[in-house]
């Protein structure tokens, strides 16, 4: 069968025809291979005929036509002439290939000839838009690109025809915009230089067209926003329990003093370490907590508190959890103003009747808020509740009566039997306020508020029978109007008032116990959800008597429902642990020492400490420094910190493609698109000098020059400055977020190198950790036999197998390990068995040997690598007692090894000791010798002196006659002298 081509270009219609398919092949990567080659293309396709548009006018009608798969009458007069006749009653002897399916669908129809449009057939046309300029061989050069340039122009203005004001999905135009660049542009896409420079003019014009409006009206950035704000308020509820459970190990009684969540991670990260909570700290906590009488309750509970005390690197780890919580509570704080004010902008009178939240959520549902709008009252009022609707028309139960809607606070203002009703009518008026912000010119507010006072009055009439306004008058009087307040509704509580509450509960029994040792086994039982026969006795005394073969009239509630399936099977009691019997035994809590008469004030509060803090100590006694509950806590918000960085740099990656969408191609990796995105800011103030950090970033130059390149010729839309702000912040609470998992991470490597150092060395610190945590302690996975450990974490395969009696799991969390991996399809059940097995025993090493020491999971380690080359080379591997006594061997001879250096090192200090008291008493020795001769010394020039005293006492004469003969001396010398002169 002939085949014959139809290709539409910018110049007119070319009908090709395509004989000698074999020389090329009939598939299509044979037909892919030999497209470039025009040699072989061109004895394969030759030009049948070629008809050109008249003016630039019928080519755009004619694409416009071939682009909604319509044939225009041009189109049919060009194939009639040019293709073979066909007589009546009888099949084509050949098929015609298109680009288009719903225009080859249409010819058929209308001409009865049949079309192909498949890769083939989009291969062979490929071929010719490559040389479309060959076959044609009147056209100048420069013709076809110019006839291209102009029509992509000039279809782009007719198909951007829109309110460029309320714009709101990029995405799907630019979709668009890439299908008809693939048809118009790949005919001289192999050119040098062509595809470039007809890609990036044709950009620039379509992006000028599309991105003219508001971005201040862009309601995409709403739908953002609530998305994020909902997945914030998950992780912050999800962190900020973690750092209860994680601070309560450290500081039990802080959980009952402050219970919100925020103020919390404030205390617990102004406190740090409770031993050093004092009376200074009252003024601090004071101003964080509000309230001096609770800021002084926790300072005395941090002095009497019966928590453990926390190592310092665990304190750490704990704070900068707490104030990281801290920070993104505080961020989502910010982020709810930025939804507030965006949507004042997009949809004030949305708004203003139902709230920005709900509002939101209604936006964010529908897509847009032109979708919205677009929406009859009947389908916005179970816009949410799609799932409860398909549900009840396929088991033909009552449909939902509300979505989205019923987070509004009309829906619970209404008896029960009105909420259809109002619900109905608030989203007939949320219908109007939609259209209402998505079409007109201004933004007010003041449509909304009367559309709330329509509510009010409607509430009111269901209430009371007050007749409502009209919606034309209300509508005639909706401009420059006060803002009217919101009525709050005020929560009532039955369990605080006794009065009420006694007339409902009452005493039936009360068995008191015998002893502080009684009640401490009574409760760790009930905390098991174990019935104790005390307890039993006691209700089996108490509780109406049931006979045999009967229902029992009565219920039994329990806050524990472990408990009350206890007791449920030992005395067929059926029992309750519900919201309304929690509610009940708060207010028997609240009330207890009214019903107990004989208790004097002060007994009960002093029985529950005493209590509490025996409970406690029996819970908490255990190695600080050993504590694998902080393992637990590590991974489980490793695990959480992966989804969530995860999910919030998707939610970066999509915010900011709306401003610069090439660089999602470009940069792959999330954390690098997080800071290249938070470094550049504005797309349009990137230039060269951006390079150097850029390359910094990145890690590669040419990477950073096509970002920078791309910015320049970048086809996104133009963010308003508070947009850009709020992605940025984004950015960098993702950057945060990932360095803080890095940090984590090293924590945890340094708790397992601690707690379990050889089922770290064996299977590593992640598996380790998850097998731990899943177990629920150290302890309990040392307890588990090697066959439960082989299967942990893969409990419902392992039951789901079991009930339909198929095969069961080989591996649970043991599968992430490598050796899993590296073993083949028919030995990794046998290979994850012997994991096990060793990963069983260096559980037991760590939980009970009394030293930290890797070398027991090295050596298992070495074993399991053996066992890998026993099942694939046949090598033998050692015997695990060998390999044991060896380890143990090594450890002695290491023992032996450092009590010869201590010896050696204590007879060296002894050594030294000795010597040094030798020369002390030499020393000592000649100090006493001089001290000696000093004394001596000091007792001759006394004695001198005493003698010169005594002769000076002698007269007056001696003296006299003394300095005569002293003079008389004299004259002798100085005679003498003379003399010899």
């Amino acid at each position: 069968m002939a085949m014959y081509l139809l290709y539409e270009s910018s110049s007119g219609y070319g009908l090709f025809e395509a004989h000698g398919l074999d020389e090329i092949g009939q598939n299509t990567e044979a037909v892919r291979s030999s497209v470039s080659d025009l040699s072989r293309f061109g004895r394969v396709v030759q030009l049948t005929a070629f008809h050109p548009f008249e003016s630039a006018l019928d080519a755009l009608n004619q694409v416009n036509a071939v682009s909604e798969g319509v044939m225009t009458d041009e189109l049919r007069s060009f194939l009639e002439l040019n293709l073979p006749k066909v007589k009546e009653g009888k099949k084509p002897k050949f098929s015609l290939g298109t680009s288009e399916p719903k225009l080859g669908s249409h010819i058929l129809e209308a001409t009865k000839i049949p079309c192909q449009s498949n890769e083939f057939v989009l291969e062979l046309l490929r071929g010719v838009r490559l040389h479309f300029d060959r076959f044609i061989k009147d056209l100048k050069p420069g013709d076809l690109e110019k006839s291209q340039l102009g029509l992509a122009h000039s279809y782009s203005r007719a198909k951007v025809k829109f309110n460029v004001n309320r714009v709101d999905n990029m995405v799907i135009q630019a979709i668009f915009l890439l299908d008809t660049l693939d048809k118009d542009i790949n005919s001289f896409a192999m050119r040098p230089g062509d595809l470039e420079k007809s890609q990036l003019g044709l950009a620039h014009s379509y992006s000028r067209a599309k991105v003219k409006f508001n971005v201040n009206r862009v309601d995409n950035m709403v739908i953002q926003a609530i998305f994020l704000l909902d997945t914030l308020d998950k992780d912050i509820n999800s962190f900020a329990m973690r750092v209860r459970e994680w601070y309560s190990w450290h500081f039990p009684e802080l959980v009952k003093i402050v219970n919100d969540n925020y103020l919390y991670a404030r205390v617990s990260k102004m406190i740090d370490d409770k031993s050093k909570l004092t009376e200074d700290h009252i003024p601090m906590l004071t101003e964080v907590l509000g309230d001096e009488d609770k800021a002084k309750e926790v300072v005395e509970a941090g002095k009497a508190s019966m928590g453990q005390d926390l190592s310092p690197l665990d304190l750490i780890n704990v704070q900068t959890f707490a104030q990281k919580v801290m920070d993104l509570a505080d961020y989502r704080k910010k982020l709810y103003d930025y939804l507030v004010s965006k949507m004042s902008d997009i949809a004030p009178n949305l708004a203003a009747l139902i709230g920005e939240m709900v509002a939101a959520r209604l936006i964010s549902h529908a897509g847009s808020l032109t979708n919205l709008a677009k929406c009859p009252s009947s389908t916005l009022q179970i816009l949410g509740a799609e799932k409860a609707l398909f549900r009840a028309l396929k088991t033909r139960g009552n449909t939902p009566k509300y979505g989205l809607i019923f987070h509004s606070s009309f829906i619970g203002r209404a008896s029960a039997k009105n909420k259809g009703r109002i619900a109905r009518y608030l989203a007939n008026k949320c219908s109007i306020a939609s259209r209402i912000d998505c079409f007109a010119d201004g933004a007010t507010t003041a449509f909304g508020e009367k559309l709330r006072e329509q509510v009010e009055e409607r509430l009111d009439f269901y209430d009371k029978g007050v007749a409502p306004r009209k919606n034309v008058d209300v509508m005639k009087e909706a401009h420059g109007l006060d803002e009217i307040g919101q009525n709050t509704e005020a929560v009532r509580s039955s369990v605080s008032d006794l009065s009420r509450f006694g007339r409902v509960v009452q005493l039936t029994a009360f068995h008191p116990f015998e002893s502080a040792l009684d009640a401490l086994n009574q409760v760790n039982a009930v905390s098991e959800g174990v019935m104790t026969d005390e307890l039993r006795s006691f209700l089996e005394l108490n509780l109406p008597k049931v006979k045999e073969g009967k229902k029992p009239k009565f219920s039994l509630g329990t806050s524990e429902p472990k408990l009350g399936s206890h007791i449920l099977e030992a005395t067929k009691i059926p029992c309750q642990s519900n919201e309304f019997v929690l509610e009940l035994l708060r207010g028997v809590r609240l009330h207890f020492d009214r019903f107990i008469k004989d208790l004097k004030p002060g007994d009960l509060e002093k029985s529950q400490l005493g209590l509490a803090h025996s409970y406690s100590r029996a819970k908490v006694k255990f190695n600080v420094n050993r504590v694998d509950n902080m393992v637990i806590q590590a991974i489980f918000l490793l695990d959480t910190l992966d989804k969530d960085i995860n999910s919030f740099a998707m939610r970066v990656r999509e915010w900011y493609s709306w401003h610069f969408p090439e660089l999602v191609k470009i940069v792959n990796d999330n954390y690098l698109y997080a800071r290249v995105s938070k470094m550049i800011d504005d797309k349009s103030k990137l230039t060269e000098d951006h390079i150097p950090m850029l390359t910094e970033v990145l890690g590669d130059e040419d990477k950073a020059k096509e970002v920078v390149e791309a910015g320049k010729a970048s086809m996104g839309q133009d963010l308003s400055p508070l947009d850009l702000i709020n992605v940025q912040t984004f950015a960098q609470k993702v950057m945060d977020l990932a360095d803080y998992r890095k940090k984590l991470y090293d924590y945890l490597v340094s708790k397992m190198s601690d707690i379990a150092p050889n089922l770290a060395a064996l299977i590593g610190d992640m598996v380790g950790a998850r097998l731990i945590s899943h177990a629920g302690s150290l302890t309990n996975l040392a307890k588990c036999p090697s066959s439960t450990l082989q299967i942990l974490g893969a409990e419902k395969a392992l039951f789901r197998a079991l009930k339909t009696r198929g095969n069961t799991p080989k591996y649970g969390l043991i599968f992430h390990s490598s050796f899993i991996g590296r073993a083949s399809a028919k030995n990794k059940g046998r290979i994850a068995r012997y994991l096990a097995n060793k990963c069983s025993i260096a559980s037991r090493i760590d939980c009970f040997a009394d030293g930290a020491t890797t070398a027991f999971g090295e050596k298992l380690r070495e074993q399991v690598e053996e066992r890998l080359d026993f099942y694939d080379k046949g090598v033998a591997p050692r015997k695990n007692v060998d390999v044991m006594k060896e380890v143990i061997e090594n450890l002695q001879n290491k023992d032996e090894e450092n009590k010869e250096t201590v010896d050696a090192s204590a007879k060296k200090s002894k050594k030294k000791k000795a010597k040094g008291e030798e020369e002390e008493e030499v020393e000592k020795s000649e100090k006493k010798k001089k001290r000696k001769m000093e004394t001596e010394q000091e007792n001759e020039k006394s004695e001198k002196k005493k003698k010169k005293k005594s002769k000076s006492a002698g007269g007056d004469e001696e003296t006299d006659d003394g300095q005569s003969k002293k003079k008389s001396k004299k004259k002798k010398k100085s005679k003498s002298e003379d003399d010899d002169e």
